[in-house]
C-alpha cells in the first residue's frame, strides 16, 4: 500500500482476501507484519536501525514517514492498531472492516506527516 494515498480498490482487494472467513492465517500473518513494520517504522524515526530492509526501498519509505517532527502520532496510531485488532477478535467482528479502520488510521497519521 502506497501511504499517505493508498489504491482503495485494492485496497479492498486485500482486505476481501485476509478478512474471508478460513482466512485466518493471512490475516493473522498480515496484523503481525504490520505490527513490525510500525515498531520499525518508529525506530527509523527515532533514529536507529530499523533493520534490513524486506522489500527493497522500505527503510527509505520508513524514514520518510517518520519525518517532520515527534514520533508521538506513530506510537499512538501504533497502540490503536493493536488495540483495534484485539477488540475486533475478541468481539468477532468483520475483519475486512478492522482492516480496512487499520489502515484509514495509517492513512490519517501519514498524511498529517506529508502536509497532504
Amino acid at each position: 500500500m502506497q501511504l499517505p494515498r493508498p489504491d482503495i480498490a485494492a485496497l479492498h482487494a486485500f482486505a476481501d482476501k485476509a478478512g474471508k472467513r478460513g482466512a485466518d492465517d493471512t490475516y493473522e500473518t498480515m496484523i503481525e507484519l504490520l505490527t513490525h513494520w510500525l515498531q520499525r517504522l518508529v525506530r527509523a524515526g527515532a533514529g536507529l536501525d530499523p533493520g534490513p530492509d524486506i522489500v527493497e526501498g522500505e527503510g527509505a519509505a520508513m524514514r520518510r514517514l517518520a519525518a517532520g517532527g515527534s514520533l508521538d502520532r506513530w506510537v499512538e496510531v501504533w497502540e490503536k492498531i493493536s488495540q483495534t485488532t484485539a477488540r475486533g477478535e475478541a468481539l468477532n467482528t468483520d475483519r475486512k472492516l478492522v482492516i480496512l479502520n487499520v489502515f484509514s488510521m495509517l492513512e490519517a497519521v501519514a498524511s498529517e506527516r506529508a502536509g497532504a
